[in-house]
């Protein structure tokens, strides 16, 4: 009888069951030059550009994407030989309630003459309540955490008012965009009434209070969450940092 010595153990002579046996080395693949094999997983490079520079141009921004643009749209402002402020504002809040959905958005500057507080640019506030803040004037007093007004400070740059706690004076209570809401009843931690809204310092040179934004609820009726906070404390910082570069132009 003949025995396939590949079939037999060397240790015991026994003769081995199919799956312990071992199977032949396969052979490394010939070497030579590699090509792409078509089928389906294959995609064109022209495929991949398109995509890119339609998702660029028009994909389905989320809440990063849509700062990034904000930032780039002000820093592209900055670049200009000329800078106007109430122009770089306006254009501001109207990008701040589009691209965060935002309801309301002012923002305010100091007067270099009277060292006071006024509204400049505003968005999505009714006619008679923005005629009304256009005659509102602050001091820099109303700014600071014993000032006139109660807030929670949320840092060094946000504060957060609520309306149980009044954040509104007799001579402001015609600002209101939405009285006939006023008294309305909260029914999350994260809901809004008419009378919250978050101030964003603004500072200018020497760390000195330059101005403020102030935003309201967003669409959606809720209060602005921590992410949307950041990004405003990163717009009013750059927004100082454009009226210290037009302070120094100017001499």
């Amino acid at each position: 009888m003949n025995t396939d010595t590949d079939s037999v153990c060397k240790s015991c002579g026994e003769a081995l069951r199919p799956s312990e046996q071992q199977l032949p080395a396969e052979k490394p693949p010939a070497k030579g030059p590699r090509f792409l094999v078509p089928d389906s997983q294959t995609v064109h490079h022209q495929d991949i550009a398109r995509k890119w520079k339609f998702e660029y141009g028009f994909g389905a921004p989320d809440q990063t994407t849509r700062g990034l643009d904000v930032i780039s749209a002000l820093l592209s402002y900055m670049e200009k030989p000329h800078i106007d402020i109430r122009t770089l504002l306006n254009e501001t809040a109207t990008m701040i309630s589009k691209q965060f959905g935002i309801r309301e958005v002012t923002i305010g500057l100091r007067d270099k003459k009277d060292g006071l507080f006024r509204y400049v640019a505003s968005v999505g506030i009714r006619p008679e309540a923005e005629a009304a803040l256009r005659r509102v004037v602050y001091t820099i007093q109303d700014f600071r955490p014993d000032g006139n007004y109660r807030g929670t400070a949320l840092g060094k740059y946000s504060t957060l008012y609520l309306a149980e706690d009044n954040p509104y004076t007799e001579s402001e209570e015609i600002t209101y965009s939405h009285p006939i809401l006023l008294g309305s009843r909260r029914k999350s931690l994260t809901d809004s009434v008419e009378g919250d809204y978050i101030d964003v310092m603004i500072f200018g040179r020497g760390d000195e209070p330059a101005g403020w934004i102030e935003i309201s609820c967003t669409r959606a009726g809720k209060i602005p969450d921590i992410t949307t906070i950041k990004w405003m404390e990163t717009i009013s910082r750059i927004i100082g940092a454009a009226i210290i570069c037009k302070e120094y132009r100017e001499g």
